[in-house]
């Protein structure tokens, strides 16, 4: 927060000298230990202000609708210094003027344009008194509570889409700009993002004038946290949420909590975009949080308290219950409850608003399962939102390079748990930001069947102006069927009507539908894609039979079945399930010996679960291991011969040293004339193991095997959990360009509901063909290499190409910090089948 010092008493003719002591620590230290960096210095600016001696001290303006929200009226507070009258003008939202006079106070508007986060109408009220000139924005708005629980501004149910922000950047630190600060709202603008919780300090002022204009509603969050003291004992990874010597029950301590909200409030009091005064993060609740919603609703009334401590724990100093609001705050207010214990939430508080202020952690790859929030947001009236955690990841750039706690030797630290943003420290977007985007859309399509298509608005305010554009998708070939400006009202819905005709495809049809802007806005141009939905109108499985014709030869001995067609030879190691050799067309495909795996590099909202699956050694004795898993073959059996095709049947596990196999499967392999390799997969989990990672084959491919093709979901990877924001398609890339650069490296670069799969080298190609659908990925780093490297910046891409061609793989979600995966994005199913085909050839109609 600003301080202000007069320093006119100790000024002397001539030259003088203001000198600025920065503490590095002080007692206000304790009130100020937030989940970030420390960093000294003074981070905001600092500049000299002369005013005349009568002058404008302070102003509170007020606004107030009519009951039916048509007209309003507009009060101005004025505190000045000395003697002298106050000029004041009304300006409209086009700088025309409307009411003014001397020393007026009261100004009425017929018809008022009013304020929201999807109309930032702002009036302009100018303040003259002697030399000075001073103008401030005015946006006209009311907030309230419905007897259902509702947030309502100006009388209509609002929709919390929000995010939290951390001043951050990489080579500033907490230094940020008022560009920087822009960037980080046009970006949110990008992904539907209407909400900011300032977490978990008061931003610099120009940030919330930004939140004026652009339109975001803003948590403004007071700058307490005493964090610290919720770990001093130790003893176990869980908090201590509170203690009755906390500072928050300290009577010396009152003046100092009083004192931070009342200086926020005094400061950001006129803004409209500020809807909640927040009283702070995880600091108990006690009597000194009772202290300062107090001087709050003495002095401000037409804004909502909030602070999750007043929800999540008793005052001892209060009769109310263990459960429950507080009646020092008017939202009910959670941290990472799982969406059970949230939906509960929400009928259990139901005339109450129940807001998330942290949810779905964003930690490395991730969050995942965000449509499921979304789910209980738009069921329950009550469910007014809430902000992912958080924006941006917190790194310090040193010659090129990110780097994050304890890189630079100090103790304590929180390694890379800081590293936790929806986007990257350069706020490019990640498949995470992606995904919070098709979640937080505003328009929503709906597919009624024969050729009906139902467009919702979720706009509460403003008509839909967008194009929605409407093509068909038969095999990757796209036909455009529609192109129309909408013109639909908030809140409403039309029905659109596409002559489809008869459909014929040989893998899937698909209906796209996509809306873009119209005109060209501050934070996108016209034609940018706000959101789509894809429909699924027919997908055939495919037939992976082998065909009869050509001829083969087969060669057995103890350790391998060698099979040679006319352009292909193919060597199996039965001892180890393996293929050593496919060449084919005079390239050798493979760099090592295929094999079948479970393991992923953990992500970083794996950081629970992978306590079971096994990644530290310490731990072995504990977990499954399955870092260190590998196959093991129990036998190998050839089982038919003919001039046209080889079978033979190979059965393994997958096992860690000393453990039970955690998977045991069989794999039947048909080899065709051609040289088509049919795999049918079959497979048992053991029944007391957990969920596992994934399950697949591991082809590691020879050094050129870089560009790719792919029928599937794309573009960019996704997850079970994470894949809002991708279509079925056909799509080209490479495995360069498949990895995706998060700052911990970890697993990427997934595509779910994949039919087919092509790499290129020069004129050779290799296809992948799943008879229903597989998941894939493919890059230049094995799952060790991954797990090993502390940085991004550690990896050496190898020359070989690391191609997996999974069964399943499990979701992200985010328990990094938040709940457990949930049960229907785990690979948790005890039995399971899958068949894929296997073929190289050289290249002809493949299109690239």
């Amino acid at each position: 927060m600003p301080s202000e010092f007069n320093i006119t008493p100790f000024l002397q003719k001539g030259e003088n000298t203001v000198s600025i002591l920065v503490a590095k620590w002080c007692d206000g230290s304790y009130l100020e230990d937030q989940d970030f960096y420390r960093l000294s210095g003074i981070f905001r600016d600092i500049y000299l202000l002369a005013r005349d001696k009568n002058h404008i001290r302070d102003y509170f303006v007020h606004t107030e609708l009519s009951g039916d929200y048509n007209d309003a009226k507009i009060t101005l507070d004025l505190e000045t210094v000395g003697d002298g009258n106050v000029e004041t003008v009304l300006l409209d939202l086009h700088g025309n003027r409307l009411d003014g006079g001397l020393n007026k106070t009261e100004f009425e508007i017929e018809n008022a344009e009013k304020w929201t986060a999807e109309t930032p109408n702002l009036y302009y009220l100018l303040l003259k008194m002697g030399s000075e000139v001073i103008c401030e924005p005015v946006g006209i708005r009311s907030i309230q509570i419905s007897p259902k629980g509702e947030l309502l501004i100006n009388g209509v149910s609002v929709l919390l889409k929000g995010v939290n922000r951390h001043d951050s950047h990489p080579t500033k630190g907490y230094v940020t700009s008022y560009e920087d600060m822009e960037y980080d709202l046009l970006q949110m603008k990008k992904l539907n993002i209407n909400a900011v919780r300032t977490s978990h300090y008061p931003n610099a002022p120009e940030f919330y004038h930004l939140c004026d204009r652009l339109g975001f509603y803003v948590i403004d969050e007071t700058d307490i946290e005493i964090h610290g003291f919720t770990t001093r004992f130790g003893g176990g990874p869980g908090y201590e949420p509170y203690h009755m010597d906390w500072l928050c029950e300290m009577p010396e301590w009152e003046e100092a909590f009083v004192e931070r909200i009342r200086r926020m409030v005094e400061r950001d009091k006129n803004r409209p975009c500020v809807i909640f005064w927040s009283l702070g993060n995880e600091s108990g609740y006690g009597r000194n949080h009772d202290a300062m919603s107090h001087w709050i609703r003495q002095r401000d009334a037409s804004r909502l308290i909030h602070f999750e401590g007043a929800c999540l724990l008793e005052n001892p100093n209060t009769d109310e219950p263990y459960r429950g609001k507080s009646a020092a705050v008017d939202v009910y207010s959670r941290m990472y409850p799982s969406i059970d214990e949230w939906e509960r939430i929400c009928m259990e508080e139901k005339n109450c608003p129940v807001f998330l202020c942290e949810y779905a952690h964003a930690m490395g790859n991730g969050p995942g399962s965000i449509e499921d929030y979304l789910r209980i947001f738009r069921k329950y009236e009550n469910a007014i939102g809430g902000c992912v955690w958080e924006w941006a990841d917190h790194v310090i750039e040193k010659d090129g390079k990110y780097y994050y706690g304890g890189d630079f030797g100090e103790i304590p630290h929180d390694g890379n748990f800081c590293v936790d943003g929806l986007v990257f420290p350069d706020r490019s977007f990640k498949a995470g930001s992606l995904n919070i985007k098709q979640n937080y859309a505003d328009l929503f399509a709906e597919y009624l069947g024969d050729g009906k298509i139902k467009i919702s608005s979720d706009y509460r305010f403003r008509t839909a102006d967008e194009t929605v554009t409407v093509t068909l998708d038969c095999d990757g070939k796209q036909t455009r069927l529609l192109t129309q400006k909408l013109n639909l009202p908030a809140g409403e819905s039309m029905v659109l009507e596409i002559p489809l005709g008869e459909i014929s495809c040989n893998e899937g049809a698909y209906l796209n539908v996509a809306f873009s802007l119209s005109e060209n806005m501050p934070w996108a141009k016209a034609g940018y894609e706000t959101s789509f939905k894809q429909f699924i109108l027919l997908e055939k499985p495919q037939n992976l039979t082998v065909h009869p014709g050509g001829t083969i030869a087969v060669d057995e001995d103890k350790e391998f079945i060698t099979v040679s067609g006319e352009s292909f030879t193919y060597r199996f190691n039965k001892m180890y399930g393996g293929f050593e050799s496919m060449f084919c067309n005079g390239r050798e495909w493979l760099a090592e010996r295929s094999t079948f795996g479970v393991w992923r590099a953990p992500t970083d909202n794996d950081r629970s679960i992978k306590l079971k699956w096994g990644t530290y050694y310490e731990n072995y004795r504990n977990n499954e291991g399955l870092n260190l898993s590998s196959m093991h073959c129990y036998s190998t059996d050839l089982t038919e011969v003919t001039d046209s095709k080889v079978v033979f049947v190979s059965r393994c596990n997958i096992s860690a040293r000393s453990k039970a196999p955690i998977v045991k499967f069989s794999v039947k392999y048909t080899i065709a004339a051609d040289g088509t390799i049919l795999h049918e997969i079959s497979g048992k989990v053991r029944e007391n193991a957990p969920f596992l990672p994934r399950f697949g084959a591991e082809y590691l491919l020879t050094a050129g095997s870089e560009n790719i093709s792919y029928y599937g979901m794309g573009n960019g990877e996704n997850y079970i959990d994470l894949c809002a924001h991708v279509k079925m398609g056909w799509y080209n890339t490479t495995a360069s360009d498949e990895y995706v650069p998060y700052i911990r490296p970890q697993e990427h670069g997934n595509h779910t509901n994949v039919k087919r799969i092509t790499v290129k080298d020069g004129g050779n190609v290799l296809t992948v063909r799943a008879a229903e659908q597989v998941e894939f990925s493919a890059g230049h780093f094995t799952a060790a290499n991954l797990e090993n490297a502390a940085h991004s910046f550690e990896l050496t891409p190898r020359k070989e190409t690391v191609l997996r061609i999974d069964y399943k793989v499990s979701g992200i979600g985010s328990n990094s910090c938040g709940p457990e995966l949930l049960p229907k994005y785990r690979f948790d199913e005890k039995n399971f089948k899958y068949t894929f085909q296997v073929s190289a050839a050289k290249l002809e109609k493949e299109n690239f």
